[in-house]
């Protein structure tokens, strides 16, 4: 899927530095370049190779410049930007004043951690990363006239436990979490910070699953859950005209099957 990238701009820039005229000098060189350049599309990979070049100024100039073009990328969210720590101030600071061109509007494919994603949506879509994750409670702090709340959630890992009340609860670990951070005024606005380690994850299979090896578990965005409603109500098609269109829609990646369309069962 092509999409636009951004977000090495702003990690490189804080990673290296150089003089002015250095960066300006060879700013205009690598631009000539581009605009010499018949291409529409560059690779992430010509990002990533810029990445090693033993000047670095020349790879933060590179970046600048190609991240206002069309980058291909595989799961068409948009990383906002890298960092292990994501302090207060920068949070309220991007969700009050947010670049809107490195928003996603559709979840990311198994983020890794350090990852930083900010999504414009009406719905939970944000939540399908096609991780399983376990609510680990929820904080709201006063700033200002506003209030910041913040979702944590730890990863889940196969297995139960059992409690002391007979209970069986998921077995859930903080070596992977995400947070999740939303203004009161904006709730539409959501900032997602995946921190640790996210090999840790083991995935699960549908739990209401016959089949003796069950497919990984996908959870349905529900903005398309409620458009399936939706048409099912409006009478126009059977609901199995609707659910055969839904999984066999062209424009979902195959990474997104059964996130961004209903799962093929």
């Amino acid at each position: 899927m092509t999409n636009i990238y951004h977000g090495f701009e702003l990690l490189l820039f804080k990673k290296f530095s150089c003089h002015p005229e250095v960066w300006y000098g060879l700013r205009k060189q690598i631009q000539d370049k581009l605009e010499k350049s018949s291409d529409d599309v560059i690779d992430i990979n010509d990002i990533v190779q810029a990445c090693l070049f033993k000047d670095s100024c020349i790879a933060i100039i590179l970046v600048q410049l190609t991240s206002r073009q069309n980058i291909k990328m595989d799961s068409g969210s948009i990383v906002y930007m890298h960092t292990d720590v994501l302090h207060q101030t920068e949070i309220v600071d991007i969700l009050t004043k947010p670049e809107t061109s490195c928003t996603s509007n559709v979840p990311p494919y198994k983020p890794k951690a350090n990852e930083v994603y900010l999504f414009q949506t009406g719905a939970d879509d944000w939540k399908c990363d096609q991780y399983l994750w376990i609510n680990n409670g929820t904080k709201s702090v006063t700033i200002g006239n506003d209030v910041l709340k913040k979702h944590f959630y730890k990863i889940r890992l196969p297995g139960t436990t059992d409690k002391t009340n007979g209970r069986k609860r998921p077995v859930g670990s903080l070596q992977f979490k995400k947070t999740a951070y939303s203004l009161k005024s904006n709730k539409s606005l959501i900032l997602v910070h995946y921190e640790g380690d996210e090999t840790v994850y083991v995935p699960v299979g549908h739990g209401n699953s016959k089949k003796s090896d069950p497919p990984e578990y996908t959870r349905t965005a529900p903005s398309v859950l409620r458009k399936i409603e939706q048409d099912i109500r409006s009478g126009e098609k059977t609901a199995m005209d609707v659910y055969r269109e839904s999984i066999s829609n062209g424009s979902v990646s195959g990474e997104h099957q059964g996130v961004l369309n209903a799962r093929n069962v």
